[in-house]
């Protein structure tokens, strides 16, 4: 029951390596680390710049996450280019290959806000 509950409370907030420790029953063992919380952030970005979240059920985190593949982004008509850059580089998969926190500072100083 503590796992469904976990599930639950993860759906929009969901990084690959959170939905790995889930699947291998170890999220306890988990580290935080910085890239964790830049592909979280990298989706609160996407949620208040693109409109909904990018996944709408936990089942949806889990395929799109544990694919093996990048995620595919649909950025409904957004045309900031930083921000969209921005975005992508957060959510990459592999957490070596994410923004740091200064490539996200640096990069947000720069993105337009305004939803077109």
């Amino acid at each position: 029951e503590l796992m469904d509950v976990e599930r639950k409370c993860i759906r929009n907030l969901t990084a690959p390596e959170v939905l790995e420790a889930v699947e291998k029953d170890s999220l306890a063992t988990l580290s935080a680390v910085a890239s964790l919380d830049i592909f979280m952030l990298g989706l609160l970005l996407y949620e208040a710049l693109i409109g909904p979240p990018l996944f709408d059920t936990y089942r949806d985190a889990q395929q799109a996450c544990l694919s093996g593949e990048e995620l595919e982004l649909d950025f409904r008509g957004y045309k900031d280019y930083v921000g969209k850059y921005c975005i992508a580089n957060m959510l990459r998969r592999l957490p070596l290959d994410r923004f740091t926190i200064r490539d996200v500072i640096v990069n947000l100083a720069q993105v337009r806000f305004i939803r077109n």
